[in-house]
């Protein structure tokens, strides 16, 4: 099981403007075009560090005062981006040309930023391989995303889960869960496969707490490698081995340092950038009688 969001359903613009959309900001470039400075945004899908869509990363200029992508950029726009830090989410609106013509700041609810958040919308059906199935649908982000309610019978042919169902019909709209979900195909994940839901609960918010360390340990066999290659991107010398990180933590009004494995490459990403002293938000469960991290997030530098 793991806790993914695979499919995004983007709201169709239908002829009206077009709709602010959530990234998350990495910086500003300028440059120089026709004499005058122009600037640019660099950003991400913020949903990216949760799912298997990594590095879906964008440069779009910012727009003029009239709206159009030529300099100089409207200074309304650069103003607001001299406020922004590295990291945060911005709602942004882009005009037809794709320049960026509105920027917000936007309001993170607490623990949206975690792999595991989701707000609940609805209960629908939806057709897999001929059969009708009930259906999750979850927000994050301003993005909705449709998970299905099935169990796997002895024949691993997946059928609707009424008890499942049953219990998320309970929920109330925007109320906060956390999933774990797993594809058609456990194992297996790839464009266009269908995921269900193994467990939905109410929302646990992260813990808060200091990073003690970030060791690199012997390859685990319940866990991620960190590559040569990722080990070099982050600053770290790569000497012919693969290994495992493992990220010692101490929660806040703790003495107590918990030593937690980064076990799947979502996690091992986020660890290897972490350095000693930084905050961080973190959550774990009990996976087979073990506390297995399942959420890690640095949390902005003051």
């Amino acid at each position: 099981m793991v806790s993914v969001s695979i499919l995004l359903l983007a709201a169709s613009n239908c002829g009206k403007s077009p709709p602010a959309e959530v990234y998350r900001f990495r910086g500003v470039v300028e440059e120089k075009e026709d004499g005058q400075s122009s600037m640019k945004l660099h950003f991400e899908d913020p949903q990216q560090y949760f799912n298997m869509l990594k590095m879906r990363s964008f440069i779009n200029p910012i727009a003029n005062a009239q709206g159009g992508k030529t300099p100089p950029p409207d200074p309304r726009l650069v103003k607001i981006l001299s406020s922004l830090k590295k990291d945060d989410l911005i709602q942004l609106t882009f005009s037809p040309e794709n320049a960026i013509t509105n920027i917000e700041k936007y309001p993170v609810k607490p623990g949206e930023d975690m792999p595991d958040y989701y707000e609940f919308v609805r209960v629908k059906t939806s057709q897999f391989k001929g059969q009708e199935f009930p259906a999750l649908v979850v927000s994050r982000f301003l993005y909705e995303s449709e998970f299905l309610l099935g169990k796997m019978d002895a024949e691993k042919n997946w059928n609707p889960d009424n008890d499942l169902t049953a219990k998320v019909q309970k929920l109330a709209k925007g109320a906060p869960v956390e999933i774990d979900v797993v594809s058609e195909e456990p194992g297996v994940w790839r464009s266009g496969i269908r995921y269900f839901v193994q467990r939905i609960d109410p929302y646990r918010f992260p813990t808060t707490a200091q990073v003690v360390g970030v060791r690199e340990v012997p390859p685990d066999p319940e866990a991620e490698c960190f590559t040569n290659e990722g080990r070099t991107g982050y600053g770290r010398k790569a000497d012919g081995d693969s290994l495992s990180l493992m990220v010692d933590l101490k929660p806040e009004g703790s003495e107590e340092v918990k030593s937690l494995l980064a076990w799947e490459y979502v996690l091992v990403y986020e660890a290897a950038h972490l350095k000693e002293g930084q905050k961080v938000h973190f959550k774990t469960a009990m996976v087979k009688g073990k506390e297995k991290l399942v959420g890690l997030r640095a949390l902005p530098t003051p």
